[in-house]
């Protein structure tokens, strides 16, 4: 069996380094995202619940939505 040179040991472990450099990177930019959506989500929510006949009847006219539509109870 061969021995390994000094530098193939370096090289995978610089290797490894690399990749979790750029899964951490990952991660953090994903998990950013997510947590801008979900602010956005909930405070979209929120201007929607305060004003009911404008957010409503837009839900309502989207295709393949209920014909029993819970905005004719919010609004009338």
């Amino acid at each position: 069996m061969r021995r390994l040179s000094p530098a193939e040991p370096l090289v995978m472990l610089a290797t490894i380094a690399l990749w979790l450099v750029l899964a951490m990177l990952t991660g953090a930019l994903v998990g950013s995202a997510c947590s801008v959506f979900l602010h956005l989500l909930f405070a979209s929510e929120g201007a929607c619940t305060a004003r009911p006949g404008r957010c409503w009847p837009r839900c309502c006219r989207r295709p393949g939505w209920p014909t029993a539509c819970c905005c004719t109870t919010a609004i009338g």
